[in-house]
C-alpha cells in the first residue's frame, strides 16, 4: 500500500492525504498523461502490492545480452580507453575538470571531446561512422 500512496502523492499531491477535488474525482488514467512520455507509470493496485516486496529492482537487473555480444561496441569502448590514455588527450581532459566558469568549461569539454573522438578515430578506421555519430551527439548537447 505505501508504494501505492507514493506514487499517488507524486501524482496528485492533493488526493494522496484524503483531499477531496471539487470538480472531479481522480482517475490514473488522467494522471497519466501529464507524464513526460519517457517516463513509464504503474498504478499499482492493493493486491498487487505484495508482489512487489518479492519483485527484483530494476537498477539490479542485468542488461540485455544483446549489448554484450556487440563487436563494434566492444571495438569503440576499447578505442576510447586508449584515446584516454594519450596525453593531449588527458591533458585536456583535465583542463575541462579545472575550468571555472561556465563558458570555460563548455569551450574545454568541447576541445576534450573533439580530440578524444579524433584519437578514437585514428586507432580505429573500422567504426569512424559509429564515432562520428556519437561525437555529432554529444556536441550537439554544447550548443
Amino acid at each position: 500500500m505505501s508504494v501505492a500512496l507514493a506514487l499517488l502523492a507524486v501524482l496528485a499531491p492533493g488526493l494522496a492525504f484524503g483531499a477531496r477535488q471539487k470538480t472531479k474525482r481522480f482517475h490514473p488514467r488522467a494522471a497519466q498523461a501529464t507524464v513526460p512520455k519517457n517516463v513509464a507509470v504503474h498504478f499499482v493496485s492493493q493486491k498487487s502490492d505484495a508482489n512487489l516486496q518479492n519483485a527484483t529492482p530494476f537498477e539490479s537487473q542485468s542488461s540485455p545480452p544483446m549489448a554484450d555480444s556487440d563487436p563494434e561496441q566492444k571495438r569503440y569502448d576499447g578505442a576510447k580507453a586508449k584515446a584516454k590514455e594519450d596525453n593531449e588527450v588527458k591533458r585536456l581532459k583535465a583542463k575541462a575538470d579545472g575550468a571555472t566558469s561556465g563558458e570555460e568549461a563548455r569551450l574545454t569539454s568541447i576541445a576534450y571531446n573533439r580530440a578524444l573522438f579524433r584519437k578514437m578515430r585514428l586507432l580505429d578506421r573500422s567504426i569512424a561512422e559509429r564515432i562520428n555519430l556519437v561525437e555529432a551527439a554529444i556536441l550537439k548537447r554544447f550548443d
